[in-house]
């Protein structure tokens, strides 16, 4: 969504971004999430064939991508047995 103005809106979130953590503030538009039911399998008539899905703020997202980083050089090591949100990681690879 953002790609193609990437160029003209870079300086500005940068920016943004920099008051964010200087002042350790995140807008509440960041913080809430839209959740939306996503339709599974079997009778859409039963509440349980749907999983829910949040969407969340592109900017937000951006910024997380901003910050992960930093907070990765910080952050104690994951244990060897922490598998989610790793990279080249699957439920296959904790389940054996």
């Amino acid at each position: 969504m953002l790609l193609p103005i990437r160029k003209q809106v870079a300086a500005i979130l940068a920016r943004l971004f920099d008051i964010c953590c200087q002042w350790s503030y995140t807008p509440s538009l960041w913080r809430h999430a839209q959740v939306v039911p996503i339709y599974k399998k079997g009778d859409p008539h039963q509440p349980s064939n749907f999983r829910p899905i949040s969407l969340t703020s592109i900017i937000r997202k951006l910024f997380e991508m901003c910050l992960f980083p930093h907070l990765e050089d910080v952050s104690p090591p994951l244990d060897i047995a922490q598998g989610g949100f790793r990279p080249q990681r699957s439920a296959l690879d904790q389940a054996l």
